[in-house]
C-alpha cells in the first residue's frame, strides 16, 4: 500500500518518507561494514519481565488498526490488534482469528472464526464484532486508507455464529492476502462505538484480542504493553511480560541509547550504527519489500521525451548507492518491485527481469541516449525530503551523474511538511519533475504496488496513460492462478519499464537491533501486521 510515513522530531517537525520505508541516520561510517541476511535465529527460551523499544519515526498517531498505515503506528498495533489471518517471516499467511477463509465464487469468502476468542475485558468475540471491523475500515467516515483493499466495494455480514462473508463487487485476486493486514484486524464493536472519535487515542485507547495490552499512553513519553494473560494462542504466549516503547527520532541519539543499554531494542536501526552495534549485540538484516526510487510526476516538462528519462536511469551510480550509502544494506533494482517481492511465479519474474536492463551505472550509453533524445538544456527540478540521510545522499548522487552527462539538474531540498504535500496537493507538486521517494509492499504481490500507475489511481501522480499497461494490470486482478497473474503483471512491467516513468534504484534490507540478552527475533516486513513481540525473549 502506497503510504506516507510520518514523524515527529523532538523539535516537533514533521520528518516524512512515503510508506513505511527505513528510518536513517544523520552520517555513515567509511569502515567496512558486511551485513548478511539472517533468516531464522535460535528461538527465545527465558522470561524477561521488562525491556525498553524504541520506535524511529516517532511517537504513534493512533493506535485504531483502520489507521495504523505507519511505521510507528504498525510497530505497535501488531502486538495489540489482530487480523484474520497472520504473516511467517517469509510472507506465507496462515490462520489466525479465523480458523479457515473459503473462496466459494469468484467475490465471495467465508470467514470461519475461532469460537475461543477473548478481548482484553473478557468479552468473547463474535461475528458481529468481525463484520463490524470490516465494515468500519470501508466506511468513508473512519478515512483508514486499508478501504482500498475492497477496490469497487464490498460488505461484511456476520451470517453465523462464528461465520462471516464478506462480498467484492467485482472479482480480485490480491484479496486474499489483505486477510493477514490491518484491513481485517479485529476491534470489540461495543468499546469503538462507546468510544468513538476518542477510539485509538491515548485518551480513548483501545480494545483487542493480541497478545499484549495496552497498559498506559503517556502522550510525548512512552506507551506501555503488558502481556495478555488470557490470549487465545496457547501455543505460542509471550516470554516478555512488559514492553515500553520510547519516541527518539534523532539518528545519534537512537544510537547512543541502544549502545548504553537504556533501550534494549529498534527497528529501522539508523546506517551509521550498523558497525558499533554489530559489536555489541545482535544487528540482523533481512529482504524487503521495500524500494527507493526516483518517480517521476511531470511527463510533461524537461523529463517529456523517454529517451531523456532513459538517460537519466543509465546515469544512475547504483553500486555507489548500495555499498557507500547503505554499506552493503541494499541492493540494486532493475524494476520498482524486486525480487523480494516475488511470492508466487518466481521463475516467470525472474526471466522477464532478467530481460530489463541491468541496474548499473553507463555514462557512456547515458550521453548517447541523452544526445539522440529532444533534450534541448532544461532544468530537471529533483526534490527530496531533508530528514531523511540517505535520500539526501541519494538525490546528491543522482544529480551529480545526471549533470556529468548533460542533464541539468537542480534540486530541491523540502522541509518535512512540504515534502509530505506531495502525496496530497498538486499545488505541492509544482515546479517539479521528479522526487526520490520510498515504497513498501504489504505483501510479496508485485500487482499491488504496480496498480498505482493505472489511469485514474490516487497515486499516478504523472497521470501515466498506457491502455495496454491498464488492460495487463486489470487481467493480472481478475486472475487468480498464480502463472497466469505473473505473465499479465510481467506484460505490464515490461511496458511500464520501457516507458522509464519511474528510475528504480535499491531496495533496503529490513533490519533489527537488539541486546545480548535478548534472542528469538527474526527480522522480517511482517512485523509490521504480526504480533513480532511473541517472538522474543531471553537466551
Amino acid at each position: 500500500m502506497n503510504r506516507t510515513r510520518v514523524a515527529i522530531t523532538a523539535a516537533g517537525t514533521v520528518a516524512a518518507a512515503v510508506l513505511l520505508s527505513a528510518c536513517s541516520g544523520s552520517g555513515s561510517s567509511s569502515a567496512t561494514f558486511d551485513p548478511k541476511v539472517t533468516t531464522e535465529v535460535a528461538a527465545a527460551t527465558t522470561a524477561v519481565a521488562a525491556l525498553t523499544w524504541n520506535l524511529p519515526a516517532g511517537e504513534p498517531t493512533t493506535l485504531d488498526p483502520a489507521l495504523s498505515a505507519l511505521e510507528s503506528n504498525s510497530t505497535v498495533v501488531s502486538n495489540l490488534c489482530e487480523p484474520l489471518q497472520t504473516q511467517t517471516t517469509s510472507g506465507k499467511v496462515q490462520p489466525g482469528l479465523a480458523t479457515s477463509i473459503d473462496q466459494t465464487d469468484p467475490t465471495t469468502y467465508v470467514i470461519h472464526l475461532r469460537s475461543d476468542v477473548k478481548f482484553w475485558d473478557g468479552t468473547v468475540m463474535t461475528a458481529t464484532d468481525v463484520a463490524y471491523s470490516i465494515q468500519r475500515v470501508l466506511d468513508p467516515k473512519t478515512g483508514s486508507s486499508w478501504s482500498a483493499w475492497a477496490g469497487a466495494g464490498a460488505t461484511a455480514t456476520a451470517t453465523g455464529a462464528d461465520e462471516v462473508t464478506v462480498k467484492t463487487n467485482t472479482p480480485n485476486a490480491l484479496v486474499h492476502n489483505y486477510f493477514a493486514t490491518p484491513a481485517f484486524a479485529v476491534v470489540e464493536k461495543a468499546y469503538a462505538d462507546k468510544a468513538g472519535a476518542k477510539f485509538g487515542t491515548a485518551a480513548g485507547g483501545v480494545m483487542c484480542t493480541g497478545p499484549y495490552k495496552l497498559q498506559t499512553w503517556s502522550s510525548g513519553s512512552n506507551i506501555v504493553l503488558v502481556k495478555n494473560e488470557a490470549w487465545w494462542n496457547t501455543s505460542h504466549q509471550p516470554l516478555v511480560d512488559k514492553v515500553t516503547f520510547t519516541f527518539t527520532t534523532d539518528a545519534s541519539a537512537q544510537i547512543a541509547a541502544l549502545r548504553s543499554g537504556s533501550v534494549d531494542g529498534q527497528f529501522s536501526v539508523p546506517v551509521s550504527g550498523f558497525k558499533s552495534l554489530s559489536s555489541q549485540g545482535t544487528m540482523l538484516f533481512n529482504d524487503s519489500y521495500a524500494m527507493e526510487f526516483l518517480a517521476v510526476i511531470n511527463l510533461k516538462g524537461a523529463l517529456v521525451d523517454v529517451k531523456t528519462r532513459e538517460a537519466l536511469q543509465k546515469s544512475v551510480d547504483y553500486a555507489g548507492i548500495a555499498q557507500s550509502i547503505y554499506k552493503g544494506t541494499a541492493e540494486p533494482l532493475r524494476f520498482i518491485v524486486g525480487p523480494a517481492t516475488w511470492g508466487y511465479g518466481k521463475e516467470v519474474y525472474q526471466s522477464a527481469y532478467d530481460k530489463l536492463p541491468a541496474a548499473k551505472q553507463d555514462l557512456e550509453a547515458a550521453k548517447s541516449t541523452l544526445k539522440a533524445s529532444s533534450y534541448s538544456g532544461q532544468t530537471v527540478t529533483i526534490a527530496y525530503a531533508v530528514g531523511n540521510d540517505e535520500e539526501t545522499k541519494m538525490a546528491t548522487v543522482i544529480a551529480d551523474s545526471a549533470n556529468s552527462i548533460g542533464l541539468k539538474i537542480s534540486l530541491k531540498p523540502l522541509q518535512p511538511a512540504d515534502y509530505v504535500a506531495l502525496y496530497s496537493s498538486p499545488d505541492a507538486r509544482k515546479g517539479i519533475d521528479a522526487f526520490v521517494t520510498a515504497g513498501y509492499l504489504d505483501f510479496p504481490e508485485p500487482v499491488e504496488y504496480l496498480q498505482y500507475w493505472t489511469a485514474g489511481s490516487y497515486y499516478n501522480f504523472a497521470e501515466y496513460a498506457n491502455a495496454k499497461y491498464d488492460a495487463a494490470i486489470q487481467a493480472a486482478l481478475a486472475q487468480f492462478d498464480d502463472t497466469k497473474r505473473a505473465q499479465d503483471a510481467t506484460e505490464a512491467q515490461a511496458i511500464i519499464a520501457a516507458d522509464y516513468v519511474n528510475v528504480p534504484l535499491v531496495s533496503q534490507y529490513v533490519n533489527v537491533y537488539y541486546s545480548k540478552k535478548l534472542a528469538g527475533l527474526v527480522p522480517a516486513p511482517s512485523y509490521l501486521y504480526t504480533p513480532w513481540l511473541t517472538s522474543l525473549g531471553g537466551k
